[in-house]
């Protein structure tokens, strides 16, 4: 598992490609969650602190 370490965004936020979502720390490596494209945060799932397992829905992004 790893835990989130940062949350960059919140719900109806409006994001670019390659911004960074949120960090995830997993086995002392940081690892960045970035968009793959343009959109609308519909939902955040998690908060820092939480841990999450691998492949975890941590957020939705609908495009824009």
């Amino acid at each position: 598992p790893g835990r989130v370490v940062a949350l960059h965004v919140a719900t109806g936020d409006l994001v670019e490609a390659g911004q960074i979502l949120a960090v995830v720390e997993g086995m002392k490596v940081q690892h960045s969650i970035r968009a793959a494209r343009p959109g609308r945060i519909t939902s955040v799932r998690v908060a820092q602190g939480d841990l999450v397992d691998a492949e975890a829905l941590l957020l939705e992004l609908t495009p824009t």
